[in-house]
Order: structure tokens, then sequence, then C-alpha cells
């Protein structure tokens, strides 16, 4: 069996510091103002007081607020700070209460520890002891919240079951109640309108507790000063929270896929250069091929002039040799004519002969 304090000392460690949970309540505060001009002298019952924040909150603010718990250690600090507390059970509380009784009835995160069906005679009993417009209030951890409802739930052995907003919602709407509004609380405020938001954040940011603020029926007069309080939006869902995720995913895609387009079209300018130079260097090799054909044909002209040099060489020393050898044959005769005058002169032979050769002979030397 658990010791008298185990709860409290497990409250302190998880639930969070008393400033802290009286911050948080203080959303609820113009609910309660609202009641108390409505109603003038506003009483209020608060099941599962807990270490009493709530309350001390209310009697703060002029209201006339009784707690009940189950945990006499929970109500020990309640005590201690003098706040009217009593060790009872809430539904036979509530069933001992006359009628229109109350102006406001709350439990902070004591419906995940009640039976379904005790949590559904709590919500029925509250709205017989409410007055007219009078407002019921429960408190819950919100499974939206992957992490609380996967996990951070079960932290509390004392837990039964989630309870999904719907599903508490709809208790009061069953049972009569003229207006139930769903209030969304303690969830990172940073994350509202932000842009560039996590999957992590999408997935883990949503509201990790939420509210049942629920009103009697009354004249529509009465009720119409509660309109803008039940007109307001409180906290974030998973899904408004998926929404800011999949906007900004969509949004990056769209980013990206406008890089991309722009890449592309870069590299289709870039293609298109790549083809161009290509044509210029295929137009560059092909004025080169056809000045190589040129710088051919001119060497073969110049192989054929060459040739044609060769040959007129050749015939020239062909012609050399010729009149080399003809000269040779001059030079032979004209020796024999030599020799002939020679001998002629030498024999004195003053004949026709002689006069013709030495005559001969004059007519060659001149020339």
């Amino acid at each position: 069996m658990l010791n008298k304090d185990f709860y409290y000392k497990f409250e302190e460690k998880y639930r969070g510091s008393r400033n802290l949970i009286k911050e948080r309540l203080k959303v609820y505060l113009p609910f309660v103002l609202k009641c108390k001009e409505t109603h003038g002298v506003c009483s209020a019952l608060d099941i599962g007081c807990g270490r009493g924040e709530w309350l001390e909150l209310m009697t703060d603010n002029s209201v006339d607020a009784k707690g009940i718990d189950l945990d006499e250690g929970m109500l020990a600090p309640c005590r201690e700070l003098g706040l009217n507390v009593e060790l009872a059970d809430a539904l036979e509380t509530l069933r001992s209460m006359p009628d229109s009784s109350l102006s406001i009835v709350t439990g902070f995160h004591i419906a995940e520890h009640l039976p379904f069906d005790i949590l559904v005679q709590v919500v029925h009993e509250a709205k017989r002891v409410l007055k007219p417009a009078g407002l019921l209030i429960l408190e819950t951890p919100n499974p939206e919240d992957l992490c609380v409802g996967a996990c951070n739930f079960y932290t509390d052995s004392t837990h039964i079951r989630p309870l999904p907003p719907t599903l508490l919602s709809f208790l009061p709407e069953y049972e009569g109640y003229c207006r139930v509004k769903i209030l969304r609380l303690q969830e990172d405020k940073s994350l509202r309108g932000i842009k560039d938001i996590s999957l992590f954040h999408a997935i883990t940011g949503a509201s990790p507790d939420y509210s049942i603020v629920a009103q009697k029926e009354d004249e529509i007069e009465r009720l119409k000063s509660f309109d803008s309080l039940f007109g307001n939006e409180y906290g974030l869902t998973m899904h408004e929270l998926c929404e800011s995720y999949d906007k900004m995913a969509r949004s990056r895609i769209a980013e990206q896929e406008t890089c991309i387009v722009q890449q592309e079209t870069r590299i289709v300018q870039q293609e298109t250069r790549i083809v161009q130079q290509e044509t210029r260097i295929v137009q560059q090799e092909t004025r080169i091929a056809q000045q190589e054909t040129r710088i051919v044909q001119q060497e073969t002209r110049i192989a054929q002039q060459e040739t044609r040099i060769a040959q007129q060489e050749t015939r020239i020393a062909q012609q050399d040799a010729a009149l080399a050898a003809r000269a040779q044959e001059i030079r032979a005769l004209q020796k024999k004519l030599d020799d002939t005058y020679n001998l002629l002169v030498n024999t004195r032979h003053r004949t026709l002969y002689g006069a013709l050769a030495w005559l001969w002979h004059k007519v060659f030397k001149r020339r």
C-alpha cells in the first residue's frame, strides 16, 4: 500500500511547482469573473482539488470555493493555507447538494482518474447543481499530443485511460448543456504562426492539456455576455501543426522545383553553347582540312615543278654532255688540221694543197 504522501510527492515532481500551476490556471479567470458578474454571489466546487492552487486563485478573486479530494496527503497543504477543503467523494458530494446551488464546478486532471460511467454521472450531477449560465470546467491530458497519448499519460499509475477532446466534449452536449468549448492549453507559444516548423514539432507540438468549459442553459441575454469567451480559440491541434508543416514543405518543394527548373534552363543554355562551340570546332576543322588539301595540292604542284626542273636539268646535262663531246670532236679535228698544217709547213710543200690548207687554217683561226 502506498504511503499517504506518495501522490503529493509525485505531483511535486511531475505536475509542476505551485506557482507554475497557478499561472497556468489563470486562463480560466475570465470565465470565473463573468460568472461573478452574472450571479453576483459566486460559489464553486473543485473536485479532486489536490494541492489547492485553483482554490487559492478563486479565493483571491472573492469566490466562495470549496475543494474535495480522496487523498488526505494532498489536502494537508490546503489546510495549512486555510482553504476550505474536505476529504470526500466527488459523486457523493454532488448528489448531496441542492439543485442550482453552484456557479462553477471544476475538476483539474481528475476526469482521467474516474471510470467512464462515474465521469458521466459527475457531468450529469454537475448540471443539476449548477445555476443557470453556470459553468462546468474539466481539464485533462490531451492525447492529441502524441507524446502525451503514447507515453506521458501513463507516467501516473492512477490514470485509467486518455480522453480524446471529442469524447469529453460530447458528454455535456449529451447531458443537455447549452454550449461546450474546448480549450487546448500549455502548448509552446512560439509554435503559433511559425512558418519554418519542424516535423518533430508538427507531431509533438499539440497542446499537452485541454479542458472543456460547458455552460448550463439560461436566458439568451445572460448567455450573450459569455459569447466572447466561448468565441475565442485556444491552443494548437496536431492537425493545425501538420497543416503548417505541409504548407512549409510544399513551399520548400516549390522553391526546390523552381531551382531545378532554373538549373535545367542553365543546363540547356550550356548545352546550346556547347553545341555552338562544337559547330564552330567542326567548321574550323573543315577549314583546316580544306587548307591541308590546298597545301597537299601545292606540294603536288611543287613536286611536279621539281620533276620538270629535274627533267630540264637532265636535258641540260645531256645537252652539255653533247656539246662537250662536240667540242672534243672539234678540238680533235682542229688538232688534226693543225698537225696537217704543221706537216705541210715543215715540208714546205708549196703545192696547191698546201696553199688550200694554209688558207683553211687561216679561215678557221679567224673564227
